[in-house]
């Protein structure tokens, strides 16, 4: 489903794609520093440690460099920037324009990276900077998602924007967001899991705010519980942030289970699975673009569009949530992957088994279908709710996770603050210790 190059389909010889762009003041100046001045300097949000004068040895991401911008265009926003060597050959001002071109030229499967040989160019042709860029296609073997805590809204939009930044600059792969529009209050026959006074930020708004502040990490929902939302906004909505977010939308959506959050909405708790069958082809009927002609049996569209179409157009990827048996018919016919959340490992591998039976039934390959599990599902007695303190107990949850095969898993950072970590700065501080240990048990 990606329009981007894989470790499977890449080959040394290809081409990236020319950039051209302005010389800005800020990259010069992180060029001349690293020339004549080899030590730590600081450049948007992140750092890189120069080692020698002449060749330059770059380790961390740059992110929003340029060169972090000509890599994620061509490789996608998973791609991960390894290190990166350069020369100074010549000066430039600000303003100037500049060429990029590049090649790649060897590729490590195993550690799923490649090689790419840079040229930066003036517009009368001098070599600027010849480059050797490692790059990871797709990130880790296993990615790692954060769920993000909706309580770190307790110390003001700022705060957020921060834990925003900072998941992407700890080496995340993806922030995910919750997804409740409203909680009811206990009463008789009603099923409540979770506080009314819980607080849940809107999901799609709060991507949106983490897509401004973010370059690299993709943009999911944990479930966005389709059904009980108008499909044709939605439609609009995910496009739209798929858009402003260069292409790093992966929409989760479930069918959910509070009958009293429909009832609010004024959606019918009773055909929810019918219509979220239905809603599915919808979505991906308006991202196609065009004229739109859709006639289902509880949503029409007639002689409609919805532009502009974003950069993954109808290839935004649809995971599904749940583990019913209607559930895992979905995944296996219409999903591009499957969300697991409050199963056990057991249950997890069997839901997996049957999922890929069912998708060779419907004539698909089972092995373009993604799976996920979360890491430990969400806390409901005091002892789960100290698992995230507990490192040595991430890492081996971690080779767990790995050992079954599941392409994501997922850290609930509102467990993080369960655990402990009461602000975001501690919540920062944690995130980043877990992902250490993730990534040492899953690469």
């Amino acid at each position: 489903m990606s329009q981007y190059p894989t470790i499977n389909n890449v080959q040394v010889g290809d081409e990236l794609p020319v950039m051209r762009k302005s010389a800005s003041e800020a990259e010069l100046f992180l060029y001349s520093a690293a020339s004549f001045n080899p030590h730590r300097i600081h450049y948007d949000r992140s750092y890189a440690e120069y080692e020698g004068h002449e060749d330059i040895v770059v380790h961390g991401p740059l992110q929003g460099s340029w060169l972090t911008q000509f890599v994620t265009d061509w490789a996608g926003p998973q791609a991960r920037l390894v290190s990166v060597e350069w020369q100074n050959r010549a000066s430039a001002f600000v303003g100037e324009e500049l060429e990029f071109s590049g090649v790649v030229s060897s590729i490590d499967v195993t550690n799923g990276s490649v090689q790419i040989e840079i040229e930066e160019r003036k517009k009368d042709g001098s070599l600027l900077m010849p480059a050797k860029a490692t790059v990871r296609l797709g990130g880790s073997l296993v990615k790692i998602a954060v769920d993000f805590p909706s309580v770190a809204y307790r110390e003001g939009p700022e705060q957020v924007l921060s834990l925003a930044t900072a998941i992407e600059q700890i080496g995340y792969d993806e922030i995910a967001a919750f997804d409740h529009v409203v909680m009811g209050y206990p009463q008789e026959q009603r099923r409540t899991i979770y506080p009314a006074e819980m607080p849940v930020l809107e999901a799609l708004m709060l991507l949106a705010n983490v897509a401004a502040v973010t370059s690299r990490v993709s943009l999911s929902t944990e479930v966005l519980v389709l059904p009980q939302r108008q499909p044709v906004l939605v439609a609009k909505q995910v496009s739209t942030l798929d858009t402003l977010s260069r292409g790093r939308v992966r929409l989760g959506v479930g069918v959910g289970w509070q009958d009293s959050e429909y009832e609010a909405l004024e959606e019918n708790f009773a055909n929810r699975g019918k219509r979220m069958d239905e809603a599915i082809d919808l979505l991906r009927r308006y991202w196609e673009g065009g004229r739109i002609e859709f006639r289902g049996e509880y949503y029409d569209s007639h002689d409609m569009g919805m532009e502009p179409v974003s950069p993954q157009g109808a290839n935004i990827p649809i995971w599904i949530g749940g583990d019913s048996p209607a559930a895992l018919r979905r995944t296996a016919q219409k999903g591009d992957g499957w969300m697991a959340s409050g199963v056990t490992d057991e249950q997890a591998l069997l839901c997996r088994a049957e999922i890929c039976s069912q998708a060779e039934q419907f004539g698909r390959d089972p092995s373009q279908i993604g799976f996920q599990l979360m890491l430990q599902p969400p806390p409901r007695s005091d002892k789960d709710k100290l698992f995230y303190s507990d490192l040595d107990s991430v890492a081996e949850r971690a080779a767990v996770v790995r050992a079954m095969g599941f392409d994501w898993t997922s850290v609930n950072a509102t467990a993080i603050f369960q655990a402990g970590a009461r602000s975001v700065d501690a919540m920062v501080e944690q995130l980043d210790l877990i992902h250490a240990r993730i990534r040492n048990e899953v690469e």
